[in-house]
This record gives C-alpha cells, sequence and structure tokens, in this order.
C-alpha cells in the first residue's frame, strides 16, 4: 500500500485540478452550440491537410480523451474520412498526456520557457496531424472527398447546473479509472520492481526489461528507468509519473520533481516529452480503435506508426540538440 498504491493513485490524482477545468471549459463551448460553427469554419482548413471539416470534433475531443476522440468519428459519413480521423487522433495530447508534460516542462523549465515548451510541443502535434493526414488521404486511402453538411444549432447559455454536471460525470470517469485500473496496475508496477528480492531495481523483473531496451533508448539519451515508464504508459498515460516514483523509490510528487532535474538534462526532459506526447495511444485507446475501424489491420498501423513516428522525432530532436546545444 505505502510502497505501491499511494504513489501510483495518488500521482495520478494530482492531475484532477486541471482535468476539471478542462471538463468545465469543454462544456461550456459544447453547450453553447459552437462546435457546429467551428466545424464549419475549420472545413476548409481540415481539407488542406486530408481531414474533413466534422474531424475537428474528434480532434478537438482528443485534448480531453483520444478514446472519446476516436468515437466522435461516427458523426463521419465517410469510411475513408473515418479511418483517416481514428488514425491521427492519437497524435492529439490527452488530458493525461499534458498533465505529465506540464509537470515536466515546469521542473525543467522556469517561466516563460516552461510555456514556449508546452506550445512547441502542442503545434509539433499539430504538424505531425496534418502530415500524416495528408500523407493518409493521398497514398493509403485515395477516394473521392465527400461534402460539408451539418445543420447549425442556435446558440444558448449553458446553465451552471448544466456544466457542473457534465464536468462531474466526465471527473468522476477520471477517478474511477483511476481508483480501479491504474490502482491494479500499480500494484503490478510495484511486484515487477520489487521481486526477485535485489538490491539494485535494476535486477528486478522491471528492471530486466528496461535493460532489454536501453540500447534503444540510448540512442534518445533515456535510460532503462524512462523505456520502464514508457512500457507502463501503454497501460494508461497517467502512469508515467507514478512508475516513475516507485522506480526511484519515492512516495510524494514534489521529491519526484527534485530528483529528475538531479538526474535528466533538458534536453533529455523535451527528448521524453516528445516521444511520450507521440508514440502508442493507451491500451483503452487502441481498444477502442480496433472497435470503431472494425479492422485489426488499421489498429496494427495505428500502434505501428506512432512508435516509429515517435522514435524518429525523438531521434531528430535529441541529436540536434546535441549538435545545437551539446547536450545541456
Amino acid at each position: 500500500m505505502v510502497d505501491g498504491v499511494i504513489p501510483g493513485v495518488g500521482g495520478v490524482l494530482v492531475f484532477l485540478p486541471l482535468i476539471a477545468v478542462f471538463f468545465l471549459i469543454f462544456s461550456f463551448l459544447e453547450d453553447l452550440g459552437y462546435f457546429s460553427r467551428a466545424a464549419f469554419i475549420m472545413d476548409r482548413i481540415m481539407r488542406a491537410v486530408g481531414l474533413h471539416g466534422k474531424a475537428f470534433f474528434s480532434l478537438f475531443m482528443g485534448y480531453s480523451c483520444n478514446v472519446a476522440g476516436i468515437m466522435a468519428t461516427r458523426m463521419l459519413e465517410s469510411r475513408k474520412d473515418r479511418l483517416i480521423a481514428a488514425l491521427v487522433n492519437p497524435l492529439i495530447p490527452c488530458s493525461a498526456r499534458l498533465g505529465v508534460m506540464s509537470f515536466l516542462a515546469a521542473v525543467f523549465f522556469a517561466g516563460d520557457a516552461a510555456t514556449l515548451v508546452m506550445l512547441s510541443l502542442v503545434v509539433l502535434s499539430l504538424v505531425l496531424v496534418a502530415l500524416v493526414g495528408l500523407l493518409l488521404q493521398k497514398l493509403v486511402l485515395p477516394s473521392e472527398n465527400t461534402y460539408f453538411i451539418m445543420e447549425m444549432p442556435p446558440y444558448r447559455i449553458p446553465t451552471i447546473r448544466g456544466l457542473a454536471i457534465h464536468m462531474y460525470e466526465r471527473v468522476g470517469i477520471f477517478v474511477k479509472r483511476a481508483g480501479t485500473f491504474i490502482f491494479l496496475v500499480s500494484i503490478i508496477i510495484w511486484a515487477l520492481s520489487s521481486f526477485p528480492e535485489a538490491v539494485e531495481l535494476s535486477e528486478t523483473y522491471i528492471g530486466q526489461a528496461g535493460r532489454m531496451l536501453e540500447p534503444i533508448g540510448a540512442l534518445l539519451g533515456f535510460d532503462w528507468r524512462l523505456m520502464v515508464a514508457l512500457i507502463f504508459g501503454f497501460a494508461a498515460k497517467e502512469l508515467t509519473l507514478s512508475t516513475l516514483s516507485i522506480l526511484y523509490g519515492l512516495e510524494e510528487e514534489a521529491e519526484l520533481g527534485i530528483i529528475l532535474a538531479a538526474s535528466w538534462t533538458p534536453l533529455t526532459a523535451f527528448t521524453f516529452l516528445t516521444v511520450q506526447m507521440i508514440y502508442v495511444p493507451c491500451l483503452a485507446t487502441v481498444a477502442v480503435m480496433r472497435k470503431e475501424t472494425n479492422s485489426w489491420g488499421w489498429t496494427a498501423l495505428g500502434v505501428a506508426y506512432t512508435l516509429a513516428l515517435a522514435f524518429v522525432v525523438g531521434l531528430i530532436v535529441y541529436h540536434g540538440g546535441l549538435l545545437i546545444f551539446g547536450g545541456g
């Protein structure tokens, strides 16, 4: 309980205020009736990058959760449009990834620099969405474009009660997930990082897995702990920081920031943020992608290309940083 559950679940619940504010703003725009107009306005821009105007809903909801974003592709009439929107949606950083990103950015970059780092990562994700969308539209799924048809609902003033209900329901789902699935995974992480009994964490089961992947991680400036954090991030992106807390033998998030600041360089942190934002979506997202595309082949493509893209972009960021800043 002390070494596994409290750091694991506690490390996730610290994101609760951030997620509550996001859902409040999201619910306000949704109840206001702005989304339909935003989709109409964005149609020309979305078409330029191989996406339908209505895919704006899917991408916007991806900032909350990629599961909801992929499910939102159902409103697209064309199968081609649905597939493209579902495949690019995981490139949008969800609230869990944004929480991890904001924490690490605050640890390694002060003041305006942290803001610029977060902004650059979000812009990078949008550029990748555009490039991948164009590639899929031109090479993988070429066909005729569909027309944009949508009814514009009237503007409505959201009620405080309605906003509170929507925010409460969505935050409740997050808390339930933290209290069940992440509770279980935190115990598994603790067990894998505690057995077989060893003096060094690198000798445990989880350490051995990280060591096996360390040669690949070394190309990006990552040690075995970062590789393990990425592995468990596949289960749920919220687990990234809680996994690091357990691996470093810590109980509080503040302590994790201090340890990471002493162990990583800002270049390593920025590279990790980039890879963590791009690489394979969480297990729940993969499951929903399989359901919505009704194809293991498209799902495998969605997983494979994000892994490859994260590795390539991480290589460029890390080695480009070494050339420019000398690893500082």
